[in-house]
């Protein structure tokens, strides 16, 4: 069994995956770490698949595979094929700091945490800095997570508690049911603060209209879904 399994979700990557793949791949057997990389292009209209396919023809740790387009979609895919004791994603535009997975999987295995995450303190702008702490203000009251930053990744936690996660949503707002179930599951939770690094490429697909999205996300999940999730737990897994 690997040690850890590292999920990126692809969608309009192809201009700078390979150096973002090659720059997480370099870090994470630099530390010694037994890992699987799994590239899920999700809907891309660029070459990102192309590449997806060049980096597991050029590298074994590289497996690849395709799904409809949707964020949280291919974040299950990928979960779904992971073969480590220790399981995560995060993301491949290059913003998020791949140097910290290291040390979240050493704060997982030495017992210290359930689930272990970055925490980004600074954004690319001023809108997006107020966007986010508008929407975590809201996740935290809503749900009593106590975090810094509900969707920072990387997010790492053990397999086997993929089971009663059932992670269900197709969209971004995976990032927030992810917390908001393992807080439910008692998961002891760990932030670890990353820097802040320039976008590789592409742009922020976030505005108000998917603030809104979000929003309503937060009302269906806190009335309905979460109570849903709950009875299913509450049946005996097949």
């Amino acid at each position: 069994m690997k040690q850890l399994s590292v999920v990126l979700p692809v969608h309009n990557h192809g201009d700078f995956l390979q150096k973002v793949i090659n720059h997480t791949e370099r870090v994470l057997a630099d530390a010694g770490l037994d890992f699987e990389l799994i590239l899920v292009e999700n809907g891309s209209t660029d070459d990102s698949w192309e590449v997806c396919q060049h980096l597991a023809r050029q590298n074994k740790r590289v497996k690849i595979l395709r799904t409809p387009v949707g964020y949280g979609r291919a974040i299950i895919a990928g979960l779904k094929q992971a073969k480590g004791k220790l399981v995560g994603y995060t993301e491949a535009n290059g913003l998020i700091y791949p140097n910290v997975i290291p040390y979240l999987v050493w704060l997982i295995e030495d017992g210290h945490c359930d689930f272990a995450k970055g925490l980004r303190v600074e954004r690319e702008s001023k809108f997006r800095a107020i966007q986010s702490k508008i929407y975590n203000f809201f996740a935290n009251l809503m749900f009593n997570l106590g975090l810094g930053d509900v969707n920072t990744c990387p997010k790492i936690f053990p397999r086997q508690y993929l089971r009663k996660l059932q992670l269900e949503h197709p969209r971004s707002f995976i990032d927030l049911e992810i917390m908001v179930k393992a807080n439910e599951l008692g998961m002891k939770i760990f932030e670890v603060s990353i820097p802040y690094l320039s976008r590789a490429g592409g742009k922020s697909l976030t505005n108000w209209r998917t603030v809104w999205q979000f929003v309503s996300n937060m009302l269906i999940w806190r009335f309905w879904k979460l109570r849903q999730w709950q009875n299913k737990l509450k049946k005996p897994l097949p």
